[in-house]
């Protein structure tokens, strides 16, 4: 589009709150709706991935190259608090709809855990886990606001996949109990990519969800010396009067309840899997920024 004012189809102009014209990656209809009920958004997810305000000059043509564009560009990128405020918002409404998708949900996992022990399968549970402090997960996962974070894809809570947690079980295993890659239990729990003899891990890691929908918290953070650290000609010195960069990121917030389920046809590396699980969240963390003390549960 080229002329303000007018709707090309991909995207319906707007005043923003500063003047700015701007418009969203959306048909009209579905912008129009969105507009209208910001806060009561029920996926955050799809909040945060899709209501994304661009300026007048969004091209839609090349999604790939303009998303690009628009990540090394931040001055075209408005208040990203814009995007983050009303996914708290949501969050933070305990009687909201999003809370009864998870109930719902939670009560179908659990159920399907049940079948799978009527099956034959052996099943390791691990509840009255929380967190104990803030947990980001998926903050580095692509995304034009350059943090994210990892939320159901269809009813848009907070999950940590359980690929992750198989690699932080096995991080554990390997790091903190010393057992090496070549040990049978290993072997036997996470699977094998040896060229010689690769192998199919006996153990499922499911993802883990909240039992309750979390309280998220807007995080902040204020990397300094921006210019410095950009600069590739090594000129620009790491000088106090160089502004810092925040940088704005949605956390989990501290004493979130999480439910945690491994199952193998084998019991013993059921259980096996869920002590170090058990463990790794303890000691070693999950997500990012664990050495700053996220992501730890008690």
């Amino acid at each position: 589009m080229n002329k303000r004012g007018t709707d090309r189809g991909k995207g319906k102009p707007h005043s923003s709150p500063a003047g700015e014209m701007v418009v969203f990656p959306l048909s009209s209809d579905v912008w129009n709706i969105i507009e209208k009920n910001q806060t009561s958004c029920q996926n955050i997810g799809l909040l945060l991935s899709k209501y994304v305000k661009w300026n007048v000059n969004w091209l839609a043509t090349n999604l790939e190259a303009e998303f690009e564009r628009l990540r090394k560009s931040k001055a075209q990128l408005l208040d990203k608090k814009t995007v983050y405020n009303p996914a708290v918002t949501v969050a933070s409404n305990s009687a909201s709809e999003a809370s009864s998708h998870l109930r719902n949900y939670f009560e179908r996992f659990k159920a399907t855990l049940s079948s799978l022990e009527k099956s034959g399968w052996k099943v390791e549970r691990l509840s009255n886990v929380k967190t104990q402090w803030r947990m980001v997960v998926g903050l580095g996962s692509g995304s034009i606001l350059e943090t994210s974070m990892t939320f159901h894809r269809i009813y848009g809570f907070p999950i940590i996949p359980g690929s992750g947690l198989k690699g932080l079980a096995k991080a554990y295993a390997n790091t903190v109990e010393n057992i090496p890659d070549s040990d049978q239990q290993i072997t036997d729990v996470f699977g094998s990519q040896s060229s010689e003899k690769p192998s199919q891990g006996k153990v499922i890691f499911f993802d883990a969800i909240p039992v309750k929908f979390p309280k998220l918290k807007l995080d902040i953070m204020n990397p300094h010396y921006q210019d410095y650290y950009s600069d590739p000609s090594g000129k620009t010195p790491p000088a106090d009067y160089l502004s810092p960069n925040p940088i704005f990121f949605l956390t989990v917030g501290e004493g979130a309840e999480f439910y945690f389920a491994v199952a193998s046809k084998e019991e013993h590396l059921a259980k096996l899997a869920k002590g170090w699980l058990e463990n790794a969240l303890k000691e070693l963390g999950v997500g990012a920024k664990t050495s700053a003390g996220y992501g730890y549960f008690e």
